[in-house]
């Protein structure tokens, strides 16, 4: 949104405007100044300077309704496909292959026996039968198929297309360790959490073009090192780590992943030529995953909860970005953004969901003017920091400051705060410039009157109107736990006076599987370092019964509640509302996050898992993920909340 002022403002608005500016700059004498004096009357802020309304949300940018590649959304359900289903380019070779008869039929010698229809061609559409996977010969067949056949490929130099249908699942890469005994052993990825690069046979293969539309899941390493200019992938639900990661030189400009969920550490970083990134669906997203995507100009995520540190570090000309349902933001998440002398760079950046800003997680954005935040209610350390353009940050809900908080914010004219003032760090307003800086509240001013703005007590403090609230401010939750504390203090969490009575008590030193009580057939599963939900039977392998086996002990923070451990040690704990599986590292923050109290389910011997640190939340499953939800008092929640333990499975 661009700089809102009214333009003819009423005479009261600026009588009083000069007033409250009157009052609050004859306060600020120093750090011994009353904050009654230095409490300024109400005024109407934005009137004639210039500022944006704080009342208006600013909306999402018009480029995520109006630019086709980022307005799509679409529903994709697998059926099993032959050819003529699909409308295929111009030039593309068609072939039936049935997986069962690889022994005797390997689909290179079917290749080879097409050489010459393949000579003419640009593209190959792979249809299988007889099953929905590829064997090691069969996919390097494949991916060399258009390569030199000094290279084991058959010379076919037009090829750049390859589209593969009743494909369900695909091998993933292995990771270049110093002792992987691989080619590529040692090599190094350049940062991110993975630091090797991951082999696979898509290195320097022929294709440009991929269509795995039928694909379930992308794993990890499945295609770093690519060279792809296109991709398509629609009933993928999840990315694994470094799974496009490391594509420097690949032409890959807009991603579309119409069914993606959850998207894993590195996936694509250093994807230098995306431009246009749409995930409609998408909840998580890990660390680094969009680092160093510096040419990424849109990203539109409407769903998305949680982005994890670095997620979109280096995006130097990133414009706008959708994100209204993000409520944790990660260290460093934007970072090096835009250039204010040629006018890039977001400008507005809108927040509306959001709770939780880790450290540095929006610093550096040079164009950046204004920061819309109505649900924030934590900022860590240097989190809204070094922003060279920033002049408004509308956060009402803001209850937790920690040091540095908008240190280095030259031009940061309003701080729109609410009716209470927040906690502070000593050095919560730590380089900020009190000449500038107007702090604006809407509560009573008794409230503030001991409110000092610790590390610079001369920022003057303004009472704004009542009617410039928002008419639906929405409500802050709970803050995730923060991947860092910001300084001496501890996170803050809601605070529980006493263990609430109505407990449901569980036998502890055994295990026990969890049934979902709304899915029957589905129990809470430790499934790489994740929980989920998923469906389980008793002819299932063993190891998948066994994920699903859980040893309950007494709680690591509260003995009267309890903890989980999944069949390799790692406890059962959220971060970031996210359940997951980790080690124990003995900290006291990570004793809170696993720890649950039981409490009754809807249907006899049921429980509800409450969470110790977070009590107005329980785990819920959610598209077989599973989250710390805010509880709700309908019986379909209870239902879809609730868990019946039963011997292991």
């Amino acid at each position: 949104m661009s700089d809102k002022g009214f333009a003819n403002p009423s005479a009261r608005h600026l009588a009083l405007a000069v007033l409250a500016t009157a009052v609050a700059v004859c306060g600020a004498q120093g750090p011994a100044a009353s904050a009654t004096v230095r409490t300024g009357a109400s005024a109407a802020p934005y009137g004639g300077t210039g500022l944006p309304d704080p009342v208006k949300d600013p909306g999402a940018d018009p480029v995520f309704s109006s630019d086709g590649d980022l307005s799509r959304k679409e529903t994709y359900t697998y059926r099993p496909s032959a050819p003529g289903d699909h409308a295929l380019p111009p030039g593309t070779f068609t072939l039936s292959y049935d997986v069962s008869q690889a022994a005797r039929r390997p689909l290179k010698a079917e290749l080879v026996k097409a050489r010459a229809e393949l000579a003419h061609s640009t593209g190959i559409a792979l249809y299988l039968t007889g099953g929905t996977a590829l064997n090691d010969a069969d996919l390097r067949a494949v991916q060399t198929v258009g390569n030199p056949e000094s290279a084991g490929g058959l010379g076919l130099t037009k090829l750049n297309r390859l589209h593969v249908y009743n494909l369900r699942s695909l091998q993933g890469g292995t990771e270049c360790t110093p002792g992987s005994g691989l080619a590529c052993a040692g090599q190094i990825a350049r940062g991110g959490r993975s630091p090797y690069l991951w082999h696979n046979g898509w290195w320097g293969s022929w294709v440009r073009h991929l269509v795995l539309d039928d694909l379930q899941d992308i794993k990890p390493g499945s295609f770093s090192n690519h060279n792809f200019a296109s991709v398509s992938f629609k009933a993928a639900r999840t990315v694994g780590a470094m799974a496009f990661g490391h594509g420097p030189y690949a032409k890959l400009s807009v991603l579309y992943l119409p069914s993606v969920t959850e998207i894993g550490a590195n996936a694509f970083r250093r994807n230098q030529y995306l431009t246009k990134v749409n995930l409609p669906r998408v909840r998580t997203i890990d660390d680094f995953a969009f680092d160093d995507a510096s040419r990424l100009r849109y990203f539109n995520a409407p769903e998305l909860e949680s982005i994890g540190r670095n997620g979109l570090n280096d995006s130097h000309v990133l414009e706008a970005v959708n994100l209204p349902e993000l409520r944790y933001m990660g260290i460093n998440c934007f970072d090096l953004n835009g250039n204010a002398a040629a006018g890039t760079g977001i400008k507005v950046l809108r927040l509306p969901s959001l709770q939780a800003l880790d450290k540095n997680a929006v610093v550096r954005l040079a164009s950046l003017k204004e920061l819309y935040a109505p649900a924030l209610t934590t900022a860590w350390h240097d989190s809204i920091s070094d922003n060279a353009s920033l002049t408004s940050v509308y956060a009402p809900s803001l209850s937790r400051l920690g040091p540095r908080v908008f240190a280095r914010d030259p031009q940061l004219r309003a701080l729109y705060l609410g009716q209470k003032p927040p906690v502070q760090d000593p050095a919560a307003f730590a380089g900020t410039d009190p000449a500038k800086l107007i702090i604006y509240y809407t509560g009573d001013t008794s409230a503030w009157a001991s409110f000092v703005p610790a590390g610079s007590p001369r920022i003057k403090l303004v009472k704004r109107n009542a009617d410039a609230t928002p008419s639906a401010t929405p409500s802050a939750a709970s803050v995730p736990s923060p991947t860092s504390t910001p300084g001496p203090s501890a996170a803050v969490s809601p605070s529980r006076t006493s263990t609430p009575p109505a407990t449901a008590g569980l036998p502890t030193g055994v295990r026990r599987s969890f049934r979902s009580v709304g899915t029957p057939e589905a129990f809470i599963q430790a499934s790489r370092g994740r929980a989920r939900l998923a469906a389980i039977r008793e002819e299932d392998p063993v190891a998948a019964r066994q994920a699903a086996g859980l040893r309950i002990v007494p709680g690591l923070a509260d003995p009267q509640g309890y903890s989980f451990i999944g069949p390799d040690g790692r406890y059962l704990r959220h971060q970031h509302f996210r359940l997951r599986f980790d080690r124990g590292d003995g900290s006291a923050l990570f004793k809170k996050d696993a720890t649950f109290y039981a409490r009754p389910g809807s249907i006899t011997g049921s429980v509800i898992l409450e969470s110790f640190n977070y009590p107005d939340r329980v785990v819920l499953p959610r598209n077989g993920q599973l989250w710390l939800a805010p509880r709700q008092a309908t019986a379909a929640f209870r239902a879809a909340s609730s868990f019946q333990p039963v011997s292991p499975l």
